[in-house]
């Protein structure tokens, strides 16, 4: 994940972790007021479950193609870049004023349509790696259901999870309608 995706999916997902986590906190320190003694919580690191997962080697595969595929792309549309400019900076001297202008706005035009390249593809790269992901994570999650059921667990948390810190939590200790109703 690229720096701009990395921060871009902090920025958006950090909205829902911190509601989420202030629920979690909310529902278990709620639980804890209503005098249930009987609620376990545990956390998974589902980041290294699905890292550990052979399914997940497939994807970190194909998806290491697919962007060797697009930084050949804008390493070759980069150097058509490059050369054009190195043209432009041998032949500016001897350019008139108009022509000077019209090379510089062709350049700049050049050098935004390799920076959209560079967002489109790691959109579509990203959006690929979500696609590939899914059922794997789809999975991982009936994994920490069942373990969760099995194993007496109320609530379970991601450790370190940004976009879903509540993995699993059963019903029986749901608030949500109760919140719905306070709040009307």
């Amino acid at each position: 994940m690229s720096a701009i995706q990395h921060h871009f999916s902090l920025f958006s997902k950090g909205k829902s972790f911190f509601v989420g986590f202030g629920l979690a906190v909310g529902f278990m320190l709620g639980i804890g007021a209503s005098g249930a003694n009987d609620v376990k919580v545990g956390y998974v690191d589902t980041d290294n479950v699905i890292a550990q997962l052979p399914d997940s080697k497939g994807v970190q595969e194909k998806m290491k193609k697919l962007q060797e595929g697009a930084e050949g792309e804008m390493q070759k549309m980069a150097k058509g870049l490059q050369d054009a400019f190195e043209e432009y900076e041998r032949k500016k001297a001897t350019m008139t004023e108009d022509a000077k202008k019209k090379k510089e706005e062709e350049l700049l035009g050049k050098r935004q349509q390799l920076e959209e390249f560079r967002y489109q593809k790691q959109a579509e790269l990203q959006k690929k790696t979500g696609e590939l992901l899914k059922p794997i994570e789809e999975k991982v999650m009936k994994a920490v259901e069942k373990v969760a059921k099995q194993y007496g667990y109320s609530i379970v948390l991601n450790k370190g999870g940004v976009a879903n810190p509540v993995l699993y939590g059963d019903k029986s200790h749901d608030l949500t309608f109760k919140v719905l109703d306070a709040v009307k």
